[in-house]
């Protein structure tokens, strides 16, 4: 699945884009800087957030290795893009944080359980109520 067919709409007028580990090589070297899925919405219109979806710590590339300086690259790219673009934002939870270092959080290293899906949700809706972001803010 692209990037472009995970744009969800969601909290009624907030479309958030999930990002993969996986596509971290692909998003570097082929990517032509847009995402033609955002066409879909008004462009100053809909509120846009680009996530790293969060995976097992240890999971992560190791720090200084190649894999990690394609990581950080692709990151740059998404986040570039998002500063481009009027009511959109960045979020990356594919970080090492403690609660995405215990193992009882996960199912495997990409697919985690209740305890880390509350800590997307608040990380999401605290970036929302934070920045504003397309007067979603309560």
């Amino acid at each position: 699945m692209s990037i472009s067919e995970r744009i969800s709409p969601l909290i009624g007028r907030l479309a958030i884009a999930w990002l993969f580990l996986s596509e971290a090589w692909t998003i570097l070297h082929t990517w032509d800087g847009t995402v033609k899925g955002l066409d879909a919405f008004p462009k100053d219109d809909w509120p846009v957030v680009f996530v790293f979806a969060p995976i097992f710590a240890d999971a992560l590339p190791a720090p200084g290795s190649i894999a990690a300086a394609r990581l950080q690259a692709c990151k740059g790219r998404i986040a570039g893009l998002a500063s481009q673009r009027r009511n959109t934002r960045y979020l990356d939870l594919m970080v090492d944080d403690p609660i995405l270092r215990v193992v009882d959080n996960f199912f495997d290293e990409e697919h985690y359980g209740p305890a880390v899906a509350r800590w997307v949700e608040s990380r999401i809706s605290g970036l929302i109520r934070d920045s504003g972001l397309g007067g979603l803010a309560p």
